[in-house]
């Protein structure tokens, strides 16, 4: 009786045990709950600027290319005439933009007036850039033109600024030049002279513009600048860090400025002076629109070796070499 009894006791022993095994080896399940996300999308933005002018015969805008000529390239200035051209910047982008529009000679031919002197066209226009409307495309008058231009001669350098968010379409530019009727005789060719003339050049650029924010705000791009520097420190840097530039005023450089090697750098005058000298070693430099004047002795004004050269429309003074040129290069002049 006794064995028989303990045999049952050591039996239900085991099975608790063994049940007790079973719970403790296996899993423990708690309550939980998930949620998943997976619409996370990182798209890049798209910065992109197009620039299209009114053609008056067809009455739409077309976009602009090189070869296209804004102004009546037959025409006979004279006291009084006056042209328009109507543009059109769009973004047409995913990112807001500010954009920077010059107007520049891209070259010049002088003439003899009468009087047997030299003189430029460009001396005896005013010429001026409008913000307009869409609704005033192709609206002015010859009066209302030269009203919305001033009075004010020279076809020097000319900018219009602005800015488009990406979910708005265009800004109007108009382009307006004219002659006065005070203009007189000094501008009048003598017969036998070639005419003179003048090619414009239009240049459209564009960055960012504080619009698009990130977890901080949306002043991460306030820095972002079009490329116009008027003092010669922003010029400087520019230039020294292989940039691109317009120069927005009449700079002097107080020291000779120095571009990196293996830099492609495109330095547009804008029609203003520089006074001082650049120098280039394996480096592409271009420069355009405008003078250099260099009355340091010691150096010229643009030095460059080896490495491209590009002129465009460039006057040079200097005290030295207009142009030294050392090693293997090569330079076109026009």
């Amino acid at each position: 009786m006794t064995t028989r009894k303990l045999g049952r006791t050591l039996l239900v022993a085991a099975l608790a045990l063994s049940l007790v095994l079973s719970i403790t080896g296996g899993t423990i399940a708690w309550f939980t709950d998930e949620v998943t996300s997976a619409n996370n999308v990182i798209t890049s933005g798209n910065l992109d600027v197009t620039l299209d002018y009114f053609d008056v015969a067809a009455k739409e805008f077309k976009p602009v290319t090189e070869n296209i000529h804004l102004f009546n390239q037959n025409a006979k200035w004279e006291p009084g005439h006056t042209e328009v051209a109507y543009l059109k910047v769009s973004n047409v982008g995913t990112l807001a933009l500010k954009y920077h529009l010059a107007v520049t000679i891209a070259s010049e031919t002088e003439s003899i007036n009468k009087a047997g002197e030299t003189f430029k066209l460009s001396d005896h226009l005013v010429f001026k850039t409008v913000g307009i409307t869409e609704a005033d495309v192709n609206v002015y008058t010859r009066q209302s033109a030269q009203a919305a231009a001033g009075n004010i001669l020279g076809l020097n350098y000319n900018t219009f600024t602005g800015e488009i968010k990406a979910k708005e379409a265009a800004e109007y530019v108009a382009l307006i030049a004219y002659m006065p009727e005070t203009v007189g005789n000094e501008a009048n060719h003598k017969a036998g002279e070639a005419a003179p003339s003048i090619n414009l050049g239009v240049k459209l650029t564009a960055t960012q513009m504080m619009d698009e924010a990130d977890s901080f705000g949306n002043d991460y791009d306030a820095g972002a600048t079009l490329p116009v520097v008027s003092n010669f420190a922003g010029l400087k840097a520019a230039l020294e860090n292989g940039e691109s530039v317009i120069l927005g005023k009449d700079v002097t450089a107080s020291n000779p400025i120095f571009l990196p090697a293996d830099s492609e750098v495109e330095f547009n005058l804008g029609g203003q002076k520089l006074t001082g000298s650049i120098l280039a070693v394996d480096a592409q430099l271009a420069v355009e629109n405008g003078s250099i004047s260099n009355p340091d002795k010691a150096s010229s004004a643009i030095e460059i070796n080896e490495g491209e050269l590009t002129l465009t429309n460039v006057n040079i003074e200097s005290a030295r070499h207009a142009v030294r040129i050392d090693g293997p290069v090569t330079a076109t002049i026009d």
